[in-house]
């Protein structure tokens, strides 16, 4: 089975479609695995910046660590839709905050005049804030997962859409390892 992990970097957090000023994408990454007997193998990867039509606000900058100058040369969203649609082959789209993702990805995907349920079409989400409030021995309050399953190792760059997805990666593995949640 094919599982994918992506995340997204945006200019804010405002995803209608609708709307003039709502936000849009400046960097998206995917890793897809083939899943199978509890191994996974990775089989692509898609990790790019994207020049936003819409400035990125500095304070979101200062979080991101991703400026205007940063994305200038880089190609639009559209530029990257054939390459992203060789991930639609995906069973399950794993996240944390995944359906912000995939509305973001869905709004970038109508502006680019694209359908998105030719990715989605059929796919199940996963929603590791979900995780986040489930936890075995936990109570309903959210936890640090990176600290739950790793506390002696730090993870420095977080809000970068790549490193971000990559840790997730591991604490689902280790999750599935505890027994905390299955695929």
């Amino acid at each position: 089975m094919k599982v994918s992990f992506f995340d997204t970097e945006t200019t804010g957090l405002l995803a209608y479609h609708n709307r003039p000023d709502c936000d849009r994408v400046t960097q998206l990454f995917i890793v897809q695995f083939e899943y199978e007997n509890g191994v996974f193998t990775e089989l692509k990867r898609f990790n790019h910046l994207i020049k936003s039509p819409k400035k990125i606000p500095t304070h979101i900058s200062k979080i991101t660590r991703i400026y205007q100058k940063d994305i200038e040369n880089e190609k639009p969203f559209s530029f990257y839709v054939p390459d992203i649609l060789e991930f639609k082959d995906t069973k399950i789209w794993i996240g944390q905050n995944v359906y912000f993702d995939r509305n973001m990805l869905e709004l970038e995907f109508i502006k680019s005049n694209n359908d998105i349920n030719e990715l989605f079409n059929d796919s199940i989400f996963c929603d590791t804030l979900t995780l986040r409030k489930v936890m075995k021995g936990q109570s309903s309050k959210e936890i640090n997962l990176w600290e739950h399953y790793f506390p002696d190792r730090f993870l420095p760059n977080f809000h970068d859409a790549s490193e971000d997805t990559l840790a997730l990666v591991e604490i689902v593995k280790e999750a599935i390892k505890e027994g905390d949640i299955s695929l």
